[in-house]
This record gives structure tokens, C-alpha cells and sequence, in this order.
């Protein structure tokens, strides 16, 4: 049986039409960071088979295919920025999958690279996501994530349908609200800290490589959006 969309599903739908004009006016900045970044770890005498969780519309995989040399596959969990990302055409291979509530839909050691960008802050229990990466990346194989740090929790503000329901050490919950069929859905984002990534990692089999941290976007003139960037390597 279909399982029904998520709230989070509508809202990349809705999303999707402006997606890449709207980032691109916030100065996203995490494709090129994460590009240019994990280049240095990547050993490219033959083509490489490269995983993108949360593909989006395609923006993180679009340098990897525009360098050549890499057979691209992208999952997501909105079938319409997979449309999208479908007419460009960047990925090779296109999978509707909520990484929230599904494995990953590939065989053991089916790739050499695993990048996801901004995509965790969706999803509430990430153990199974890090031990799916871990299970689909041959040995050696490098992974690429970025997200948005607990750092930025001074950015939001309390409010009625939106603010900061969860405030820990290691993970920050924010509630935001979607209006679909005049009445409020809410949904969670979860701001995971670099201690919490770096354990989950080293659980999977994933030994970090580098970290840095970085100015990802700025939505309005007075927030910007800091994330963190982990390069690791599956053994």
C-alpha cells in the first residue's frame, strides 16, 4: 500500500517551482563548498559511482556531472524536484525515496561516494540513515554531509506555530508550520551538533577526515545560516 506524503514531502513540492531561483538569491553556497572540498580525498582513475541523498533539484550533484567522470544516482523524498532534477538532466539514475521512513533502495557496496546536503535537518532519527550510507559504500568509500548546527538556534524566534520546541546539547528541535487546505501542518527540523554527527559516523564504520564549518546561505540581511561540513571514509 502507498504510503501517504509527509508534510515535509508537501512542502518540497510546494517548494520546488522556485526552488533553485530562491537559493540562488540566498547565495547557497554548500554545492560548491562540498564540491571543492571532497575533490582532494577523491582518487578519479576511474569513474566513480556517486550517491546523492536528497537530491533535490540537483544543485549538490551539479558539479560533480559538470566535471565529468562520475555515474550520478539521487534519491528524494519529492517526486517534484526529482522532475526537475530529471529535465536538467544531471543524475543518471533518480529514486523517490523519504530516506525518514525507507532504506535506501541499492544493493551492499553499490558506490564510492555518498553526499547529502541539507538534508538531516528532516529527518528525526538519523542512526538508520548513517548505517544505510555505511551499507551501500564500498570500503574506502568516502562520504560528504552537510547541515545546519545547533550554532544558528539564536536565529529563531518563538512564536504560535513556530519556534524552538527542543533544546539540548546535542540536537535543537524547531516546529514551522505549511497552510494546506486553510488549516496549519507543522513540521520539525532538527539542528544536529558536530559531536553527535562525528559518533554517529564512527558507529557506522566512518572515520571523519575534516570538518569545517561555513556561511551556507543567507535567507534575509540579518540571518545568516551557518552549516558544517564533514568529509569522512567508510572502512
Amino acid at each position: 500500500m502507498k504510503k501517504k506524503n509527509t508534510v515535509i514531502q508537501h512542502y518540497f513540492d510546494r517548494w520546488s517551482c522556485h526552488y533553485d531561483t530562491d537559493l540562488r538569491r540566498y547565495d547557497y553556497s554548500a554545492p560548491a563548498i562540498l564540491f571543492e572540498t571532497i575533490s582532494a580525498y577523491l582518487d578519479k582513475k576511474d569513474k566513480l559511482r556517486l550517491l546523492d541523498v536528497g537530491i533535490g533539484t540537483g544543485l549538490s550533484a551539479f558539479p560533480f556531472q559538470e566535471q565529468g567522470g562520475f555515474h550520478i544516482t539521487g534519491v528524494d523524498c519529492s517526486q517534484k524536484m526529482l522532475d526537475i532534477c530529471r529535465e536538467k538532466p544531471i543524475a543518471d539514475e533518480l529514486h523517490l525515496c523519504n530516506v525518514a521512513q525507507e532504506n535506501l533502495p541499492f544493493a551492499d557496496n553499490s558506490f564510492d561516494l555518498a553526499i547529502s546536503a541539507g538534508v538531516i535537518e528532516y529527518v528525526s532519527d538519523i542512526s538508520g540513515l548513517f548505517s544505510e550510507v555505511s551499507r551501500v559504500l564500498r570500503p574506502d568509500g568516502l562520504f560528504a554531509i552537510s547541515w545546519e548546527t545547533p550554532e544558528t538556534k539564536r536565529l529563531y524566534k518563538p512564536g504560535l506555530l513556530k519556534g524552538i520546541l527542543e533544546d539540548s546539547k546535542h540536537r535543537v528541535v524547531i516546529q514551522s508550520a505549511i497552510w494546506r487546505n486553510f488549516f496549519p501542518r507543522t513540521y520539525k527540523r532538527y539542528l544536529y551538533s558536530v559531536e553527535m554527527i562525528e559518533e554517529l559516523c564512527g558507529a557506522n564504520g566512518i572515520t571523519p577526515l575534516e570538518t569545517k564549518s561555513f556561511l551556507a546561505y543567507s535567507p534575509k540581511a540579518d540571518k545568516n545560516i551557518t552549516h558544517c561540513l564533514l568529509i569522512g571514509r567508510f572502512s
